[in-house]
């Protein structure tokens, strides 16, 4: 995605404006009311997003090292992302080694900070994880499945604390997960 898209969806979800209502840009005063708002609170936030598809890991971490108070780097689709000797270093090499080398790079620093990754086509980063997460909506998998717009956050690893699955409520108008409220359900 682009910064552009990431943003729409950063506003849609800040405001629970709903993401389509947002790119097409039919929206009520109320709606605008409340992008005004998200808008304002996300521009009070430092989040800086970079769109380069070519990005090594070696760009990465010079561009973290320049950024004061990091707090958390999230990397979408860790497998795409070049290492520090570019993709011919790489050409016989196992893609799981490559994608191993890459989760490892932005932790290899002295001022260790939190990394998130996307996990798609590789488990390779789970040995370097401290936390893994995974997200589940049958839904998704299976139209016929009973569980409309609910989804498991699977913490299959966790070095300092418990590992469980956590209940969510997908939203899928504003691109979000919740919690779900338990506390006014009937028994």
């Amino acid at each position: 995605m682009s910064r552009e898209q990431l943003a729409m969806r950063l506003i849609s979800n800040e405001a629970f404006v709903d993401n389509k209502k947002l790119v097409t840009g039919r929206l009520s005063d109320e709606d605008w009311d409340k992008i005004a708002l998200a808008a304002a609170a996300l521009g009070r936030s430092k989040i800086l997003i970079d769109d380069n598809p070519a990005l090594s890991v070696a760009d990465m971490n010079a561009k973290c090292r320049r950024v004061d108070n990091l707090g958390l780097v999230v990397i979408d689709y860790l497998q795409l992302m070049q290492s520090a000797g570019g993709k011919q270093r790489y050409s016989g090499e196992n893609r799981q080694q490559v994608v191993s080398e890459l989760s490892r790079g932005p932790e290899s620093r002295q001022d260790k900070r939190p990394m998130l990754s996307d996990l798609r086509e590789s488990g390779a980063i789970e040995q370097d994880a401290d936390i893994v997460m995974f997200l589940y909506r049958d839904d998704y998998y299976n139209e016929d499945s009973e569980l409309r717009n609910l989804a498991e956050c699977i913490i299959a690893k966790n070095r300092h604390g418990e590992t469980r699955k956590v209940e969510l409520q997908w939203l899928p108008e504003y691109t979000t997960f919740s919690s779900i409220d338990r506390t006014h359900q009937e028994y």
